[in-house]
This record gives structure tokens, sequence and C-alpha cells, in this order.
């Protein structure tokens, strides 16, 4: 009777485990004959869901099945509807390697912040940084005379700065300690003024570039352990007497130097087409360095006039290189291609500093920027199977 209520009782288990589709099998491959050094990858929420229906947003764990250690994992509401849309997680990939991983059910592991976006008073920035680098847009009066440029903060340290940096610099006089000065941590050396700064857009007509203001709006939607994303709306502007409302989704990772940017320009005529000039604003020394058929621009050189500040890197790497091309002026090195009104259009862009140590010097720097754009044209191929 033992051995009979045993049986019974293990049957019963079995049945329960099958019965529950709480657990999914995510294959990720390099196809690419270059290492992945660090490789952030998304799934769509659903895909999951589809394979393991029972799987609890809330209760994620995501274990990389070589080393048997979870890694650090995040839902993300990209709507903000109260839903999960995609789960995100990293790992690093040698040439051609496929990488096996679990997600299921558990309790999620402590996990430290290393991206950070904030609306900054008194200023209305909207910064944001992570374990390299940092940027803001301005947003109020206090900004002076600019308009919706990136402003690139360089970090020598891998802790949050941002918010101990805006505090200090707007204390009173003498207790001041300015954020455009070095004091061992890093600073804001950049100067963006009207300008795209560390790789902005704009509308590109008849040979002249078109900027929109401060944004007036933003929301956040995602804020961490390893994904930051936030978006922006600037009011209505005009270009040659047609108007546009503009919407800028900025994602930015942890361990990265690059943004990515989507911007969707909002006209009255949704079957409109124009021209986006994504931008770098040209620093004194600085060497251009064209990847036309890549769809990147880059540029490396001086951080200022002073010397002991080392070299900055920034660069624009697109989405698409459909039709793009490359064109300077006087204050920017730019790549244009071709936008649908009302439909995204996606870059990279955003530096590096030479007193970072993964970029000593040029070569360093546009290797980084080549392989942004290799990653993009050789994906990771994601697979997703019931099971272990």
């Amino acid at each position: 009777m033992i051995t009979v209520r045993l049986v019974l009782a293990l049957l019963v288990l079995h049945a329960i485990a099958i019965a529950r589709q709480d657990r999914a099998r995510v294959t990720v491959t390099n196809p690419a004959p270059f290492a992945r050094g660090l490789e952030t990858v998304s799934i769509p929420w659903n895909a999951l869901h589809n394979v393991a229906p029972d799987l609890n947003p809330e209760a994620i764990v995501v274990t990389d099945n070589t080393t048997r250690r979870a890694v650090v994992a995040q839902v993300i509401d990209l709507d903000l509807d109260g839903k999960p849309r995609e789960i995100v997680f990293q790992t690093e990939l040698k040439p051609k390697e496929r990488r096996t991983f679990t997600v299921g059910r558990g309790a999620p592991a402590q996990q430290e912040n290393r991206v950070m976006v904030k609306f900054m008073l008194p200023r209305a920035d909207m910064a944001w940084e992570n374990d390299k680098v940092a940027y803001r847009i301005y947003g109020g009066a206090e900004a002076g005379d600019v308009l919706n440029g990136i402003d690139m903060i360089s970090k020598r340290v891998a802790g949050f700065r941002l918010e101990r940096w805006y505090e200090e610099d707007h204390r009173p006089g003498a207790l001041r300690i300015s954020y455009h000065e070095d004091h061992g941590e890093g600073a804001d050396f950049f100067t963006v003024g009207r300008s795209l700064g560390a790789g902005g857009a704009g509308i590109w007509k008849d040979g002249k570039l078109h900027q929109a203001g401060l944004f007036s709006h933003y929301r956040i939607v995602a804020n961490g352990p390893i994904r930051s994303v936030f978006e922006v709306y600037y009011p209505t502007w005009n270009v040659d007497s047609t108007e546009y409302i503009e919407v800028r989704r900025f994602t930015f990772d942890a361990g990265l130097f690059l943004n990515r940017i989507e911007a969707t320009f909002i006209g009255k005529d949704p079957s409109a087409s124009l021209e986006i000039a994504c931008g770098l604003v040209k620093r004194a020394g600085t060497m251009l360095t064209k990847g036309e058929k890549r769809g990147t621009v880059s540029l490396w050189g001086p951080t200022n006039s002073d010397p002991a500040n080392g070299n900055q890197g920034t660069a624009v790497v697109l989405e698409s290189t459909v039709g793009s091309r490359v064109v300077e002026n006087s204050a920017h090195a730019l790549i244009i291609a071709k936008a649908s009104v009302s439909r995204p259009f996606a870059w990279y862009s955003g530096g590096g500093w030479s007193k970072n140590a993964e970029f000593p010097n040029k070569e360093a720097w546009e290797l980084y920027v080549k392989e942004r754009a290799d990653k993009l044209a050789a994906p990771v191929v994601v697979v997703i199977s019931s099971g272990k």
C-alpha cells in the first residue's frame, strides 16, 4: 500500500510538472566571425509567453546554462500599459558561439542598477548615465542659447555621479564645485551650444540643417538595472512653413558608450518623405573618419584647449545605411539619410574619452564604432523553445 501511494504521489507530481509551463530555453547565437564583448539580448515577452505561458514577469530568473549562474535580467513595459513587452539580459559571445539560457520562475536576485535617467532640476535637463559615460539634453531656461543637441559628460569612475555633480554645481558662491572641471571623477568638457552635440539630429532640407528647440515634456519608461528608456517631446516647429512635432526615444544600456535613439517626426502628410541629418559638432583639432558604406561618421581629437584633459571621440552609427551620405559644413560632420514622416528613424550615437582606459587613442575609438556597425549588420540569432 505504501509503495502504491508513493508511486501515485510521484505520478501526480510528474503531471503537475508537465502541466506547469513556466520555463523556456533561449538559444543565443553569434553568427559573426568576431567576438561580442558585451551584448544586450532582447526577447519579446509574447514570444516567451507563447512557449511558457505560466511565466510571471515579476518573478523571473535567467540562468546561463554554461556557468549555471543567474544573470541580471530586466522585464520592460515599453508602452507603460501595465503589460510586459520585452525581457533583456547581457552576455558575451565568442565568434560563432552559441549559448543557451533558461528563463524560469523564481525570486529575482537583488540587482544593482548600472544605468540611471532623471529629470534634473533646477535646470530641467534630462540626464542619464551608466558605468561608463553620461549624457544630457537641455530642457529649461537655465540652459541658455541651446537647441536639441546632446551633451556628453566624461567619467573616470563607474558609479553614478550626475545627481551629486548637479547639486554641487548649483551651490552658492564659494561652495560651488563646477562639473565643467575634472576633480578626479570626470567632467562636462563638451560645448554644445546650438549644435547637434554628440550625435543629435535634425531635418535636412535644401542643404540646411533645421533643429528643434528644447523639449517640453518627457516620460521615463524604464530605469535599470541594465537598460534605461525614456522619451522627450518637442513642440510644434517649422521647417520652411511645414510643421512637425518630434517624439524621440532614447535607449541606453549598462556597459556601453552609445545610445540608441529613435525619432519620429509627425507631420500633416504621413505619406511625405524627408531627410534626417545626424551629426557631430566639430571641435578644434578633431579628425574626421567617414564610414559611408557602414553608415558611420566619427570624430577624434583634443577634449578642449587643456592637454591635461586628453582626447574625446564622438560617433554616429545609422541603423539602416540605405541612401545615406556624409556631409560636412563649418559646424558639423553629418550623416544624412532618407526617412518617412510619422515613421521611426533610428541611429546610435555617443562618445568616449581617453581618460577611460578603453580608448587610449583614435584607433581604439574607431574600432569601437566599426564594431557597433558590424554588430548591426550581423545581429545575434535568438531561438526560444520549451524546457531547460
